[in-house]
């Protein structure tokens, strides 16, 4: 024997699969998409306009983001903090090639930690004169 619904059972059926698709797709509506999302990093609190970073600067992180795993990107790092002009900028860059800097995820990504290094032997760079203006500089000066 076949189960047969009733207009009713059909009502509940069918709105149990229309009115979670319609929830969706207003959501949806409102996701924002990438084009949207590359001005302001919610995350950081940090620009990030790659438009406005120097060739300079973006070329020398590219270089240490392509550089594998393994080795050591120290050249390509020490040249980024002559290259970029400000920690933003250099946070940018960095951001948008994380790999620069080992990591995979652009919110890994902590200026204060991640230039100590670059900075301990680059102080007068000026990416590291302007981390020191912001107090980023717990790391290497001390």
């Amino acid at each position: 024997m076949a189960i047969r619904h009733t207009p009713v059972q059909w009502t509940v059926i069918i709105g149990s699969f229309v009115v979670p698709l319609v929830v969706l797709v207003i959501i949806a509506s409102f996701w924002p998409d990438d084009a949207e999302t590359t001005g302001t990093d919610a995350v950081a609190g940090i620009a990030t306009d790659i438009e406005t970073v120097g060739a300079g600067c973006l070329e020398t992180l590219v270089e240490a983001a392509s550089i594998p795993p393994d080795q050591a990107a120290n050249d390509p790092l020490l040249r980024s903090a002559y290259e970029c002009k400000t920690v933003d900028e250099w946070v940018m860059a960095v951001k948008a090639h994380p790999e620069a800097m080992g990591q995979l995820d652009p919110a890994d990504i902590d200026p204060e930690y991640d230039l100590s290094g670059i900075c301990f032997q680059s102080s007068q760079a000026p990416v590291c004169i302007d981390a020191t203006r912001l107090g980023l500089d717990t790391y290497w000066v001390g």
